[in-house]
């Protein structure tokens, strides 16, 4: 039974930059949403984790792309402001990633948070979008190369997560480190159906053997109300929440070793200068989304 969550957080992997998108801030704000809650007693939180130098994005992406990012010379999307503050987050935030998924792999049926975004729309020579480079393929990649563990990723972002598919032709070992990466469709019943429906392709694989960690990323993009996003609206986005966990809780109950990284991904709502409200939404949803992790395996 897991009675705690552990989460490999530090403050910095935190930026504030000028653009669209608060996402450099998110890790902090869902973690002071989450300390301030009633699960905060079982949160465990592991800070003492290195950041990534250049040579461990080179496992994802081209030389080039990663000296002139950290450089600052190269455009590396459209939406994000470069600066030295930024890269050196997105250090702590690949790093994060990796790190939770080690913890995974080495602790038997944990639940583990890695509080970061900006991943899954990466690719090898550039970013893209609100990300940088592809954290899971990296993260993913280097454990199997240490361990063999394979992974599954359940990608609720809004938008179909790209890096994964684009990192097969330049690094090797994608499709070995990464057995499946399941992006849901359509809008309402249909996107829940499709969850639901993923959920048994899933159970066959943990009844196999044939993944080792699952990483679940539920964007708040695919809510109805978002920026950038509407599938959902909020009671279908918590079950889909619900249906995830209830299956690992079931699986776990049968004897089966099912950790679980739970990432955050996507969520877009703006606020006026100096204001924050309408993107509390998207923190709720994702601390709600933790929650509901934890309420169920700890049941």
């Amino acid at each position: 039974m897991v009675n705690v969550v552990d989460v490999f957080y530090t403050p910095k992997q935190v930026c504030t930059v000028n653009s669209p998108s608060r996402s450099p801030e998110k890790p902090k704000l869902v973690m002071d949403k989450l300390m301030s809650g009633s699960f905060a007693g079982d949160i465990i939180t592991h800070d003492d984790f290195a950041p990534f130098d250049n040579g461990e994005f080179l496992v994802a992406h081209e030389a080039t792309y990663v000296e002139s990012f950290f450089a600052g010379g190269l455009p590396h999307n459209a939406e994000i402001e470069w600066s030295a503050e930024f890269a050196e987050s997105v250090r702590y935030t690949n790093s994060s990633l990796y790190h939770a998924i080690k913890f995974a792999t080495e602790n038997e049926n944990s639940l583990v948070l890695s509080p970061t975004s900006g991943f899954h729309h990466a690719g090898p020579s550039r970013g893209w979008g609100f990300c940088t480079f592809s954290g899971q393929v990296i993260g993913s990649v280097k454990r199997w190369r240490e361990t063999g563990a394979v992974g599954a990723y359940l990608d609720l972002d809004g938008h179909y997560g790209n890096s994964i598919g684009d990192s097969v032709g330049f690094c090797t070992n994608v499709n070995e480190a990464i057995a499946w990466n399941f992006n849901p469709g359509g809008y309402g019943e249909s996107y829940v159906a499709e969850v639901r429906d993923a959920m048994i392709e899933l159970e066959t694989m943990v009844d196999a053997k044939v993944v080792d960690y699952l990483v679940w990323c539920h964007g708040a993009d695919s809510h109805e109300d978002d920026d950038l996003g509407d599938n959902v609206n909020t009671e279908q986005w918590l079950e889909c929440s619900e249906i995830f966990f209830s299956l690992v809780k079931r699986k776990r109950d049968e004897g089966f070793n099912v950790p679980v990284v739970m990432a955050l991904f996507g969520g877009y709502r703006a606020d006026p200068p100096g204001v924050y409200e309408n993107y509390k939404f998207v923190v709720d949803l994702h601390v709600q989304d933790i929650e509901i992790g934890m309420r169920i395996l700890q049941g």
